[in-house]
């Protein structure tokens, strides 16, 4: 019947003579483009050969460990801080503003509070004053002639020198402060010597102790001696006096008192004891810096201060200071160490979950050293290329750790899950989670390529080129690396062959690409090019497109039992090897018998495939326009 349709048919003969042609040249572009123009061309024709080379593991990993070291260096080498011009746009007024500021003015206050009931004042103080002086060695600290700004306890003491003043004054004209206030006033030396209210004042305090007023044996009594210590008895009664009549100097020396003096009002005619204060649980010493340029001048000042608080703790005088330095930078004292223990205990996280999800702790480990490698080699990019180590930039490493999983575990997963050996397996891990990892992470860089746009440097230095970097390295280290390492050292397989024989073959490829690793794997599943599109009201549409399919496969000398999987790697070496020839009767006399049956299969195949062309040209021949109907036919085919 073939026969009669192509003599009556001679047109219809060349139209399909030409439409296979091109169709096969259609063909053969497609291959090509799938063998080198796509990703899994390129794994299959490039990558994954290169791959399995031993100087392309070796080489690989040399780079990995490089990259690592390069980590390490970039981490001890990285800046800390973040500047306040750093967050503004670059070419702004206020960004020049403050990097001038900061440049010209890098002035800032800061206390030193002594804490509490801890303190003695009226006892401890030459331990304060030697506090200051130790401070005041500091290179950040501000002097004036050597000496620190002046505190609430210096100007306390001015006043009582200027009170002690008129005391040894009133003595050297005779009079006593022991003597009453009516002697005093009646006696012919006060006559003659006009006596000042700041007189009366100095008695009073002289007289007062504690709870108690008491004149007498004051003869050789002293507010404040030569070496500028005050009277410790009557310390805190002095403080009452002094905080309520030399006030404006109070708030000159920002003391700050907690809580403060009872209230008092001096009449110098009157007698009685003043006020004692309680003890004071806080006070402030006040200091200025200066040459806090940038976060690192800052922090060692933070350090330097520190210590010396710390010094005075330990010996039984408790002070810590405070200001706007050590709120805003103390943070970066132990930003390094808790940053460690974060990626620690994120890595450690990461290691206990997965082990728990997938059983297998030896996988787990793997998945764990990338992922830290990985960070380390971020930390390290981001102290190569200027971007500074503070919370912000130490938030994004701690979620590198999670992001890296994304490129490492499905890899991982894939190789437990493939059978052969460790190399056969890194193939087959490949051939399925390659192509996965790069979508994912090119997806990641789309949801982050707008902020490349931001008008604010800091948005695209600290995320977006952060993270872009934290793509390409996961891709490094997930696709390259890990591979690598689990064809060298991978846990075993967790899956066996349905026969349970305990032998492993690696897993067959995807069907599109398996023809061009049919030489490599000895079997090969072929998609069939060549297909006849019927319109879809025919009812013979199923048969003749499975017919023509079968023709073309029967062609093809690669499809031989294209569809099965071998049980395993011995088998199929036996039977390409010469000692095939001595295998048993009943096996020869099995593959005989599957030849024929295939032979007999290719066939029918042929015959089938000759009757649909007879049946698609009468078709064609019984109805109007016929000919249109065959172009309109071979060009749904080429489509197709």
């Amino acid at each position: 019947m073939s026969e009669s349709v192509f003599g009556t048919g001679p047109a219809l003969k060349t139209k399909l003579q030409l439409n296979c042609e091109q169709t096969e040249n259609n063909f053969n572009i497609k291959k090509f483009v799938n063998k080198w123009l796509t990703l899994n061309g390129f794994l299959h024709e490039v990558y994954i050969p290169t791959l399995r080379k031993p100087i392309a593991k070796a080489t690989i990993l040399f780079c990995c460990s490089s990259m690592f070291l390069f980590g390490c260096i970039g981490l001890y080498q990285s800046k800390i801080g973040l500047e306040l011009a750093d967050v503004l746009p670059e070419d702004t007024a206020p960004a020049a503003f403050l990097k001038a500021r900061e440049k010209y003015f890098s002035f800032y206050p800061m206390f030193i509070v002594p804490m509490g009931p801890g303190v003695d004042y009226s006892r401890q103080q030459r331990k304060l004053e030697q506090l200051r002086a130790d401070i005041a060695q500091s290179e950040f600290v501000i002097k004036a002639d050597g000496k620190p700004e002046a505190y609430w306890m210096i100007f306390m003491r001015t006043w009582l020198h200027a009170l002690q003043a008129h005391l040894d004054k009133a003595r050297r004209v005779g009079i006593q402060p022991t003597d009453s206030l009516t002697q005093i006033a009646t006696s012919s030396l006060a006559i003659n010597y006009t006596l000042v209210d700041d007189f009366y004042l100095a008695r009073r305090l002289l007289c007062s102790r504690g709870e108690e007023y008491n004149c007498s044996n004051k003869l050789q009594t002293r507010l404040i001696d030569s070496e500028d210590i005050i009277d410790s008895a009557g310390f805190y009664n002095y403080l009452t006096a002094w905080f309520h009549l030399d006030n404006m100097m109070y708030y000159v020396s920002q003391a700050g008192f907690f809580p403060t003096p009872p209230g008092w009002r001096f009449v110098p005619s009157e007698e009685g004891v003043v006020p004692q204060a309680e003890p004071l649980i806080y006070s402030q010493i006040p200091f200025y810096m200066n040459g806090l340029t940038e976060t690192p001048a800052i922090v060692q000042m933070i350090k330097e201060i520190r210590a010396i608080c710390d010094r005075y703790a330990a010996d039984g005088f408790p002070v810590y200071p405070t200001g706007i330095p050590f709120t805003f930078w103390e943070q970066y004292l132990q930003l390094t160490f808790y940053l460690f223990v974060s990626i620690l205990t994120i890595a450690t996280a990461v290691l206990l979950v997965i082990s728990v999800i997938i059983f297998n702790p030896w996988a787990a480990a793997m998945v764990a050293i990338i992922v830290v490698s990985m960070t380390v080699e971020l930390a390290g990019f981001m102290g190569l290329f200027g971007v500074k180590m503070n919370p912000i930039s130490a938030v994004t490493l701690i979620t590198a750790v999670g992001i890296g999983v994304e490129f490492t575990a499905h890899v991982v997963l894939a190789f437990l899950t493939s059978l052969g050996t460790r190399d056969e397996r890194m193939v087959s891990c490949l051939d399925h989670m390659f192509v996965p990892v790069i979508h994912g992470g090119l997806s990641t860089l789309l949801g982050i390529v707008m902020l490349a746009f931001s008008e604010f440097d800091f948005v695209v230095k600290y995320f977006f080129v952060v993270m872009s970097a934290l793509v390409i390295i996961g891709l490094i280290n997930g696709l390259a690396l890990l591979p690598v390492l689990l064809s060298l050292i991978g846990p075993p397989c967790e899956i066996t062959p349905f026969d349970g024989d305990g032998t492993q073959l690696a897993c067959p490829l995807s069907k599109r690409h398996s023809s061009s690793n049919s030489s490599n794997s000895g079997r090969s599943s072929v998609v069939n090019p060549f297909m006849i599109a019927l319109p879809p009201d025919s009812d013979m549409k199923k048969q003749k497109v499975d017919a023509l399919n079968g023709h073309k496969t029967s062609q093809n000398p690669n499809n031989n039992n294209a569809a099965s999987c071998s049980s395993s790697s011995s088998t199929s070496s036996s039977e390409a090897s010469p000692n095939s020839s001595s295998s048993s009767p009943t096996s020869r006399s099995s593959e005989n018998k599957r030849q024929n049956e295939e032979k007999e299969q290719q066939q029918t195949t042929i015959h089938n495939y000759h009757e649909s062309l007879s049946t698609l040209y009468e078709a064609s021949t019984n109805t109007s326009g016929a000919e249109e109907n065959i172009n309109e036919k071979i060009k749904t085919q080429n489509n197709i």
